[in-house]
């Protein structure tokens, strides 16, 4: 029998971050994965000339000014990548004319807040102080403290402080402060979630500031071939087209994994970083469970699945910043929505690729739209009426393609390449519950959890030798929580095993 010491599920950033640091310590180590290529949510395809992306618009840690920059390096994803620092996060124009930027520099954004918003200039100076104060805190959600020298950790107190203290704020809450209209309106929709504690706007903007949350020139894929050809370099198996549909396990510990082949492969240990609901309800047949994940499960507290539509465009945006945002002059239709009523949208945000000329010919420009879709209405359509999944489909690209033409004249007729991408297409091809990408909603109750310990764990009640990785550890999601839950996992084992832990 070929036992390994290690079967991870899934070749997603967490699977080849726990394939790498187990390999890094000696451990025999196989990945399974059921797609044909590695990246799982991070991930890019190639339509005619153009690339889509599907994941990244900064990365956590892209400078070596970050702890997380040697997680980066471990796993291969640092060697001759590219980054560039957005000087703009987003640009909101109102109706009236007026145009908001959302500058990553605070001494900027304060200054044009003040020009735009005279009578807030009070409560402008307290948000920018507080970006300014958070570009001194390196990584907040699911640090790995280990990294940290305690004169860094220690010079980081005040800021984390001030994080402690915002954390019960949701941007709609906070935008309170604020007396303009349009700037209520502005803060509390930025992310698209009113919910969102505020603080995490305010630590995407500081790393910005600080020069440690870059875009990597190419995008996602490259970055997570680069992971699959480290973890190859260290001695690594992996399967591609190997779906998982069973955990073995014998008298309480997991043994290996059974294939949808019939296959069975054996290991010490297993890390399930695929889909958490997949891993509970299918992987353990339901024989398992956990009180937290169950809770989470059935309040279905999920970020927004995404209806995403790709375009290849023969023109340039230059001086257009890189995402803008517009109100729509009528309510455009994304699906039917549940319970009858139907999922409209009443402003769309547009992200340009022409700051990376990897995605697109020269002279020309990849764009993203995205909208939040109905996971059950595309899945349900799709596995019962395939006809008009794709007239669903080819109706919101021509609904969106009309909304880019009335704000970019002549676009339209400029397209090249189209893609439309719904949530199942995710579920389809990652196995993520409902077609969701970046796993459980940030809330302010979510966020208490994490804080207090009282999390999502990362083990389960009666089976030993068995770990999981990956986003839904982590309310927010993300490749950086992602990364370190795989390296955690490894610590785990490596504890296990009496084994001291070793990286790069």
């Amino acid at each position: 029998m070929d036992e390994k010491d290690v079967i991870v599920i899934g070749a997603g950033i967490a699977g080849l971050s726990a394939g790498c640091y187990a390999a890094m310590n000696g451990l025999k180590t196989e990945i399974h994965e059921m797609h044909t290529h590695p990246g799982g949510l991070c991930t890019s395809w190639k339509r005619g000339g153009y690339t889509f992306d599907y994941c990244i618009h900064w990365l956590v840690g892209s400078s070596p000014k970050s702890d997380f920059h040697k997680i980066w390096s471990d796993l291969g994803i640092m060697r001759e990548r590219t980054f560039i620092d957005h000087e703009v996060f987003v640009a909101v124009e109102n109706p009236d004319g007026r145009i908001f930027t959302l500058y990553t520099d605070p001494d900027k954004l304060q200054a044009h807040m003040k020009a735009l918003f005279p009578a807030d200039a009070k409560a402008v100076a307290g948000m920018c102080a507080d970006i300014r104060r958070f570009s001194e805190f390196d990584m907040i959600i699911d640090p790995a403290f280990d990294l940290r020298t305690i004169g860094k950790f220690l010079g980081e107190l005040p800021a984390f402080a001030r994080m402690v203290k915002l954390a019960p704020l949701g941007a709609r809450e906070y935008a309170e402060r604020f007396s303009d209209p349009w700037l209520r309106e502005i803060i509390t929709n930025i992310f698209g979630m009113p919910e969102m504690p505020i603080f995490s706007l305010f630590m995407t903007l500081a790393w910005m500031h600080a020069g440690t949350a870059g875009y990597p020139i190419g995008g996602s894929l490259p970055m997570a071939r680069a992971a699959e050809a480290r973890f190859k370099e260290l001695g690594g198996e992996i399967r591609y087209g190997s779906k998982v549909e069973r955990v073995l396990v014998r008298d309480g510990k997991a043994v290996g994994v059974r294939l949808s082949d019939g296959t069975e492969r054996y290991a010490r240990y297993v890390v399930s970083a695929a889909d958490a609901h997949a891993t509970f309800k299918n992987f353990l047949a339901d024989e398992y469970r956990d009180p937290v994940f169950e809770r989470y499960f059935e309040e279905k507290a999920l970020f927004p699945s995404l209806v995403q539509i790709s375009l290849g465009v023969d023109r340039s945006f230059e001086g257009v910043a890189q995402t803008c945002t517009w109100k729509l002059a009528e309510p455009l239709l994304v699906d039917d929505g549940e319970n009858g009523k139907p999922n409209t949208v009443r402003q769309l945000s547009l992200h340009h690729y022409g700051y990376d000329p990897t995605m697109a010919p020269k002279g020309k420009t990849a764009l993203l739209v995205r909208l939040n879709g109905t996971p059950a209405f595309w899945r349900d359509l799709a596995k019962s009426d395939r006809p008009r999944y794709e007239a669903e489909k080819a109706r919101v690209l021509s609904a969106v393609t009309k909304a880019l033409d009335e704000k970019f004249p002549g676009l339209a007729e400029r397209v090249e390449v189209s893609d439309v991408s719904t949530p199942w297409t995710c579920e389809r091809y990652t196995g993520n519950w409902e077609g969701c990408m970046e796993g459980w909603k940030m809330t302010k109750s979510a966020m208490a959890e994490t804080m207090s310990g009282k999390g999502l764990p990362a083990t389960i009640a009666g089976l030993s030798n068995f770990r999981l990785a990956g986003q839904w550890l982590s309310p927010g999601g993300g490749l950086p929580p992602s990364a370190n839950s795989g390296r955690e996992a490894v610590k785990a084992i490596c504890k296990a095993e009496g084994r001291r832990f070793r990286s790069s």
